[in-house]
């Protein structure tokens, strides 16, 4: 298995107090449903990077790429000098593809989410989708949560894969500056479409993309 980081962040603790969860999830089976099928995969973690995920992937008989470009370190760079400064989109388009690094040839297969689309706004959403067009085959799929409404705020966290039917998560108390429901994710996110949405006890939507 091979692997990279696309920034130098070490692993990220949400809390030096904060206890990892682990949470059943209805939807990572589905979504890997036939990764060994597949001869090779290539998969992209928005997140930091994690020994768990790294793990998971590890063990598979499948030969495996895995890219880590955390995107909260994007957080400022894609925010507007004031409220009232104009959204330059190609200018975010491109920034997303400095900081994947994806090449021309690169597929991703498994792409996961977590919880970093609300970390943007909608336009900085469409702009990641745009800059991963170009990357995603008709057998990609992609994970993440969204908000049961816009409404509702949504608690950070340190994810990772704990196993093919669970997800650990290490909560911090911060609250995301998004909350974007399901049909405002689907309605930017436009590389990808939202084929299941299931509600988790935690108040996440746990969401499960296609190509």
């Amino acid at each position: 298995m091979a692997f990279r980081r696309r920034q130098s962040t070490p692993e990220k603790q949400a809390s030096a107090t904060s206890t990892p969860q682990r949470i059943q999830s209805r939807l990572l089976p589905q979504l890997f449903s036939d990764i060994d099928e597949r001869q090779h995969i290539h998969v992209l973690d928005l997140g930091a990077g994690s020994n768990a995920t790294l793990s998971f992937f590890g063990q598979l008989d499948t030969a495996t790429k895995i890219t880590f470009a955390d995107t909260s370190d994007l957080c400022d760079e894609l925010a507007p000098l004031t409220d009232q400064a104009p959204f330059d989109f190609i200018h975010a388009v491109q920034t997303w593809q400095r900081h994947l690094g994806l090449q021309p040839q690169d597929q991703i297969d498994y792409l996961l989410m977590w919880d970093y689309l609300h970390y943007f706004e909608p336009g900085i959403i469409e702009a990641l989708s745009t800059a991963l067009q170009p990357h995603v085959h008709r057998e990609s799929r992609g994970y993440g949560f969204g908000s049961l409404h816009s409404g509702k705020p949504i608690r950070g966290g340190v994810y990772a894969i704990g196993d093919e039917n669970s997800v650990t998560l290490t909560p911090d108390p911060i609250t995301l500056p998004h909350a974007h429901s399901q049909q405002v994710i689907a309605d930017n996110f436009i590389c990808m479409h939202i084929t299941r949405g299931t509600l988790l006890r935690e108040g996440h939507l746990e969401l499960l993309f296609e190509a």
